[in-house]
């Protein structure tokens, strides 16, 4: 989110030890997607998004963000079971936790990047966990309008023009469609190995 280069990869040298616990973390985290993402219940999802989108929209291209919109939608069924309030101290503490530069000494010994540019992207880094901070960003994902939000800023930013007004109500209304369908699926998934709805968070995804 911060620069499209930063991709993770495994650090030559010893990282300091009190990064431990945030690299664990990350480590977790990129096993934990790899699971998901193949799951049955994200990938039915991820083709009834698909479906829904095209169906609302006539905006060019809508079928390639099926898969954040899907994972969006899980989003916001987190934040219906467990509250937004629950779920945003959660978010705040994990960030309070890598301030004021631990996150930005994972990213060096994890990200590759040229160091030209590292300054840059750790500014970009500490906007992007201030607006997490704010609320809004999270628990805008708790409604169809909210998902259909950053799924519009997201095609921007990727160079596609803004949804009109009415594709915008179409798509917010074939997501909202999706709802009921979320939950169960968040059930599913958080029903497994007896995580049940103490599961940790799966906020924030992409804005």
């Amino acid at each position: 989110m911060a620069d499209r280069r930063a991709r993770v990869h495994d650090a030559v040298d010893a990282p300091d030890v009190a990064l431990q616990p945030v690299l664990d973390g990350l480590a977790h985290h990129l096993a934990v997607d790899a699971w998901f993402h193949r799951e049955p219940v994200f990938l039915h999802g991820e083709t009834a998004a698909r479906a829904a989108l095209r169906r609302a929209s006539t905006a060019p291209k809508m079928g390639l963000f099926a898969h954040i919109a899907w994972e969006l939608c899980l989003d916001g069924a987190l934040l219906r079971r467990l509250g937004a309030p629950q779920v945003l101290r959660g978010v705040r503490d994990s960030l309070a936790a890598v301030r004021p530069d631990v996150h930005h000494r994972v990213a060096a010994a994890r990200v590759r990047l040229p160091a030209a540019d590292r300054a840059v992207f750790e500014a970009r880094v500490d906007r992007i966990l201030d607006a997490i901070a704010a609320g809004p960003w999270v628990s805008g994902y708790a409604t169809a309008p909210g998902v259909v939000e950053r799924l519009d800023g997201l095609r921007v930013r990727l160079g596609f023009s803004p949804m009109s007004p009415d594709d915008r109500a179409a798509v917010a209304e074939g997501l909202e469609a999706l709802g009921p369908d979320a939950d169960a699926s968040f059930d599913a998934i958080t029903a497994r190995e007896g995580h049940g709805r103490s599961a940790a968070p799966l906020l924030p995804s992409r804005p």
